[in-house]
């Protein structure tokens, strides 16, 4: 791919919002890559703003970080959002990896802002190797299938548009450019597994292998289009078997190890429960033994010898929560993954409205909510006024089926309620009854933000 094919190419993947005249928001670093692709949007007229995490995590140079980024959006005239995080105590607090308390703290984040300034998605800048350093890191944990993906192009609201793009070809773009950027010293350091994959391993492939990177494309196409084939195979097989009694769930272990896929379907059954890989392996060992008991971070598996009862964990059981609709931040601040908005009506532009088709925002008359709002979870007998058939009724089963939701999916997914009556599923459907109307002097903006960006 030449220099300006790389603009080309982003081009493509964001001209459809373009046409709508939507704004993005993109995380940026200061680094090679955010540079890089910040500098490509500002040059398509693509309209962006600029999310900027300070973690503290090096001192003054995370601090000179923050002042870069800050410079470039102001001589750019870019909106800029940038926040400081206290990420080792939250990591301590949490009781989970530095690494991982960044991306949990930078993803909730950028949630927020996608959700409070409509935001049409949220851009960033991973790239071919990124996706192979991800590959790789799932070899190294002996991961399943699954993991052999990659990193995908879109998750949810997230785009990558960078992630067919080799770190080599970015960074021939920004020399031939004469863009500047900054040096995260933290990327020398091998303290952590991408860093050696990155500095050790990777270059050694190279060597042996020179076109390894640009041969990924081809290859992953391959594996996703596998993927593709064997989870539609899966998700059949789990409609079959796998079923719910009484708040837990029972999947045929004995069933699902005769299967020819039988340890790929175990993990595509299991990780939807949080289970990880290494407790997979556990879980397969001895599944043919009684009372032996398992645990995610929200549920517990029992073995029976011929089947695996999963109950939610008792500490994160799946609860209803009310909340006034006048103290719109007290449930985004227990769920996290709920965020909304009030906005007269007369500042709402209601053609970006009907042109959004992301599923994950839902626009409601606040007026004709009641005061209390409930959010709750699938009950059998649920039914819905979806929006654009007439007031006609649908059960909720239905709906989960037509969208392809699994058996998990279906009981977690959140149904915001008022008097009793479900005006949104999460990600789905909006009721006819709660729709923007011309009496509409108020709406309320919900958006949902899913785990797994």
């Amino acid at each position: 791919m030449k220099l300006h094919q790389i603009e080309q190419h982003i081009n493509s993947v964001l001209e459809p919002a373009k046409n709508q005249d939507a704004i993005y928001l993109m995380a940026v670093s200061g680094g090679l890559d955010s540079m890089v692709l910040a500098t490509i949007l500002y040059k398509l007229n693509i309209k962006f703003a600029i999310a900027h995490c300070n973690f503290g995590l090096r001192n003054k140079e995370s601090d000179d970080d923050e002042a870069f980024v800050a410079l470039f959006c102001k001589e750019k005239k870019i909106t800029c959002h940038t926040t400081r995080f206290e990420t080792f105590a939250f990591a301590k607090a949490q009781k989970i990896s530095t690494q991982m308390a960044a991306r949990v703290l930078r993803y909730d984040w950028f949630q927020q802002l996608a959700a409070t300034y409509n935001y049409k998605a949220i851009i960033t800048a991973h790239h071919q190797d990124d996706s192979l350093e991800t590959i790789l890191i799932n070899l190294s944990r002996n991961t399943g299938i699954g993991g052999l993906g990659g990193i995908q192009g879109q998750a949810g609201n997230v785009v990558r548009p960078l992630i067919t793009i080799s770190r080599q070809m970015i960074l021939n773009y920004a020399k031939a450019n004469k863009l500047a950027w900054r040096e995260d010293s933290s990327n020398e350091k091998t303290d952590y597994l991408r860093n050696q994959i990155r500095l050790k391993t990777i270059p050694a492939l190279q060597k042996i292998s020179p076109g390894i990177t640009s041969n990924l494309n081809v290859a992953l196409h391959k594996v996703n289009s596998y993927l593709s084939l064997s989870n539609f195979e899966f998700k059949i097989w789990e409609a079959e078997h796998v079923s719910m009694r009484k708040g837990y769930f029972t999947i045929p272990s004995e069933n699902c190890l005769q299967h020819d896929l039988a340890e790929d379907l175990a993990f595509y059954l299991l990780s939807e429960f949080g289970f990880k890989n290494s407790t997979l392996k556990e879980i397969l060992l001895r599944s043919n033994q009684k009372g032996k008991r398992f645990y995610s971070e929200k549920y517990e598996l029992l073995t029976t010898g011929t089947e695996w009862i999963i109950n939610p964990y008792p500490k994160s059981k799946l609860t209803s929560n009310s909340f006034s609709k006048n103290n719109l931040n007290e449930f985004s601040s227990v769920s996290g993954n709920l965020f909304f908005t009030k906005t007269p009506i007369a500042e709402v532009d209601m053609a970006a409205i009907k042109s959004d088709n992301n599923k994950n925002i839902a626009h409601v008359d606040f007026d004709k909510l009641d005061n209390q709002i409930c959010v709750r979870y699938f009950e059998n007998g649920d039914k819905i006024k979806p929006l654009g058939m007439n007031g006609k009724q649908k059960k909720l089963s239905d709906i989960f089926i037509d969208a392809g939701y699994h058996l998990v999916k279906k009981q977690t997914t959140p149904l915001l309620c008022s008097r009793e009556k479900i005006f949104w599923i999460a990600g789905l459907n909006l009721s006819e009854d709660y729709k923007i109307t011309r009496d509409t002097t108020h709406v309320l903006k919900c958006t949902f933000a899913p785990d797994g960006f």
